[in-house]
């Protein structure tokens, strides 16, 4: 097993993606009994990803072209697909409101996924751009921060919805 990212949920547990199994793993934080979970997508190389309050596990597939969530109370996971091809998401994590944010190392676009509804909106930047990871800042409703590691710059975006 690779664990390409670490993370850890609210009972202590360790969360990581398998990218070259294609699996998401947990480490039990109590008894260390470990749990591989398959992506639904063969192949869709789960890379960086978060946990939210609830405990669920939130990862971008690089070569599924979706965000991918584990949530533990189903022991399953959701696969929410992009539909522009080869967007390579990169990091994802969760905002407070239960969306997941997405970086692409595919195209110069990050993207917003509403799990309750499947809406998924992709924001075209105005630089090229590639983060590598995704930060949601705790401070404020709306605001995601992402370095751009090709023009050196830290890039914010604040919705205004």
């Amino acid at each position: 097993r690779f664990c390409y990212q670490i993370s850890r949920d609210p009972q202590d547990n360790f969360w990581c993606a398998d990218f070259y199994g294609s699996n998401v793993i947990k480490v039990d934080g109590k008894t260390g009994a470990v749990d591989v979970y398959p992506t639904p997508t063969p192949h869709a190389a789960p890379r960086r990803g978060r946990t939210d309050e609830q405990g669920r596990f939130w990862f971008a597939e690089f070569w599924g072209d979706s965000l991918g969530v584990f949530d533990p109370a189903t022991q399953s996971i959701r696969e929410f697909p992009f539909s522009t091809k080869y967007m390579s998401p990169y990091a994802a994590a969760p905002d407070r409101d239960g969306q997941g944010w997405v970086s692409s190392n595919g195209s110069d676009r990050v993207m917003r996924v509403n799990p309750a509804t499947g809406e998924t909106i992709e924001y075209l930047m105005p630089v090229y751009y590639d983060a590598r990871k995704v930060v949601v800042d705790p401070s404020t409703p709306n605001t995601i921060w992402l370095p751009n590691k090709n023009l050196a710059q830290l890039i914010r975006i604040e919705l205004r919805d």
